[in-house]
């Protein structure tokens, strides 16, 4: 169980990474055109191996997704799973950076 606390937490720092960033190379997420009315197009997915730049501070490569087996403790609902992430994670600005955010 406890092997599991740091994958989660690399996991979760990820996803805030990936949700926080000032911009990406991603594209833009919303349903529909402001301008047109017309449906938007659809986000943009990464796999395993890509790169993205989350503003110009990180950069962050997913190497490996895969399934992990739930804890002795664990419930998942049924068709539910929880997903292994590796990544890399560097600074790529000129600047010192916290994952963490303000841990001064």
């Amino acid at each position: 169980m406890n092997r599991f606390i740091p994958l989660f937490a690399l996991c979760i720092i990820a996803a805030a990474l990936l949700a926080c960033g000032e911009s990406n190379t991603g594209t833009k997420t919303s349903s529909t055109s402001a301008d047109s009315g017309k449906p938007a197009a659809p986000a943009q997915h990464f796999k395993a191996g890509d790169t993205v730049n989350i503003g110009k501070v990180w950069e962050i490569t997913l190497s490996n997704v895969r399934s992990v087996p739930p804890g002795q403790y664990d419930s998942l609902k049924p068709g539910d799973i929880y997903l292994g992430m590796d990544v890399a994670v560097k600074n790529i600005s000129d600047k010192e950076a916290s994952l963490f955010g303000n841990a001064g």
